[in-house]
């Protein structure tokens, strides 16, 4: 399948304009532009369509998911395989992409870039779910530091704006190839291109520019210990990391909090049954009189069989363990193996991966001394809108966010990861505080803006007063109603009878 060296250099700029948008580079305003060669690419070559978008989606994924590369937790050669595995197992998605456009295309060459927006959000809609769904790749994700635009993410969720993001570089190609060649439609164009810029901004500029109000707020103290995942998992360490995490805790300014956060599997024990730790958890709560929400590994025991979970557990003072929540989608080939439960032969491959069970329906986090339910997020959960509007639903007022990044050090991933919390503010008008191992943690508010936050492999605290919001977000109400219309829109457009090639709208020479 050869392409020419011309078309590649176009098909890997794309690749890295579009990598270079996420965190933490933050060159968002590629975004606007980086589709634009891959759009050429495939309006000029329809015969290799599916090998061109596969290209650009392995150069794409792979750039963004490296840092697989550096997890610490496992074999060398082990790490570099997965990054490369989850790389050419994403890019099918870009293949499907390309060759669904270029068939289109193959029918009517207009059809097919209108077209094209609507299938590439399809697709990123479609693979959001599912055992194997990864939301983390979407290109609305490299805008996180475009804040006016994202904030229609509130309508539309991520999927509304990769839409607007997609659809501006279709309309910047086919006005630079003058397509369609018509003067007035050219202009109809024009004022497409005008209304996908000045809708976005105009709306996020009044979002941001409305104060964030409300009858009552709380303090939250969000604890970042800094300990590397070997440190914390050493036994021999393990006084140290809860004399850590407990002077933290009770440090200057403590009468002014109301809750006391610690990150994702804090504790290196099963703090349920480990009665002498246990204690120091249930002596701050009670000394200091105040709420401590806290990372744990736990267990139950079902059918003879150890299930481990990865949990939150929310002490109160001089109550105890009061409310817990079992992490839900845990993170495929890394805290268990896909389909086991289905071939429990595949439960016998050993991938350096844990053995986790997820929960099911889970509660939210009730406070019940300040009468407050908490959205719980653990790690990965983070990455998928759809879980995070369902736990507003049910009447969460923050999102509480524990994770541990440490296992892939100062790599591009803690930054990606914390940079799609944003996004999960924004979405569902509610803040989010999340509190991470080494970093980053970070407070941020309902329109998406970072109030606090503590850099990546520094320990400390921040205490921040955050206020309960009251608006419930157009995308919590319909929930993914913006993607599903745009997946029946590519539907109806691919299964568009097929139209004779117009005498004047022929394709280029091909390479």
């Amino acid at each position: 399948m050869k392409i020419s060296r011309k078309y590649l250099f176009y098909i890997l700029t794309s690749s890295l304009c579009m990598t270079l948008t996420f965190s933490p580079v933050n060159a968002w305003y590629l975004g606007f532009i980086g589709l634009i060669p891959l759009i050429h690419v495939l309006y000029s070559r329809t015969d290799k369509s599916f090998f061109i978008g596969y290209i650009f989606g392995f150069f794409y994924s792979l750039a963004l998911v490296h840092w697989l590369a550096f997890n610490s937790g496992a074999q060398v050669w082990l790490v570099t395989l997965s990054a490369i595995a989850a790389a050419a197992f994403v890019a099918l998605n870009y293949g499907f992409i390309a060759w669904l456009s270029v068939g289109i295309m193959k029918r009517d060459r207009v059809l097919g870039l209108i077209a094209f927006p609507f299938i590439w959000t399809s697709v990123e809609f479609i693979r959001s779910y599912g055992v194997l769904g990864f939301q983390w790749v979407l290109a609305a994700n490299g805008q996180t530091g475009n804040l006016a635009f994202i904030q229609l993410a509130d309508m539309g969720g991520p999927y509304l704006i990769s839409f607007l993001l997609v659809s501006i570089n279709t309309l910047l190609f086919s006005l630079i190839r003058q397509i369609p060649q018509h003067q007035f439609n050219r202009i109809l164009l024009w004022i497409l291109f005008a209304l996908f810029l000045v809708i976005p901004y105009g709306y996020g500029i009044f979002r941001l520019s409305q104060p964030v109000d409300g009858d009552k707020s709380f303090v939250f103290r969000i604890i970042q210990p800094d300990f590397n995942s070997h440190e914390k998992w050493d036994r021999e360490r393990r006084t140290d990391v809860f004399n850590v995490m407990d002077e933290l805790s009770r440090a200057h300014g403590i009468d002014t909090v109301d809750m006391i956060i610690w990150p994702e599997s804090a504790t290196p024990v099963y703090i349920r049954t480990q009665i002498k730790y246990r204690k120091i958890l249930e002596d701050l709560t009670h000394e200091t009189g105040k709420v401590l929400i806290s990372g744990v590994p736990d267990y139950f025991i079902k059918d003879n069989n150890i299930n481990v979970t990865n949990s939150l557990f929310v002490f109160e003072p001089g109550e105890g363990i009061t409310s817990k929540y079992n992490k839900q989608i845990l993170v495929p080939f890394g805290e268990y193996i896909p389909f086991s439960s289905v071939f429990p032969v595949l439960s016998r491959l050993n991938l350096g991966q844990g053995n986790f069970t997820p929960g099911k329906n889970e509660p939210l986090l009730h406070i019940h001394s300040l009468d407050l339910m908490l959205a719980p997020m653990i790690c990965y959960e983070s990455v998928f809108s759809s879980a995070s509007i369902n736990k507003i639903r049910q009447g969460g007022a923050y999102h509480i966010l524990v994770t541990n990044d440490s296992w892939f050090g100062d790599s591009w991933g803690p930054y990606q990861h914390a940079s799609q919390s944003v996004f999960r503010a924004v979405e569902t008008r509610r803040p989010v505080l999340r509190s991470a191992n080494t970093g980053i943690s970070m407070v941020i508010n309902s329109k998406g803006q970072i109030l606090n936050e503590i850099p990546l492999d520094t320990r400390g605290f921040m205490d921040v007063a955050v206020p309960v919001v009251e608006h419930i977000s157009w995308y919590v109400r319909i929930g993914n109603a913006f993607a599903l219309v745009v997946l029946g829109a590519a539907i109806g457009m691919f299964m568009t009878p097929f139209w004779p090639v117009k005498a004047g709208d022929k394709h280029e020479k091909q390479e």
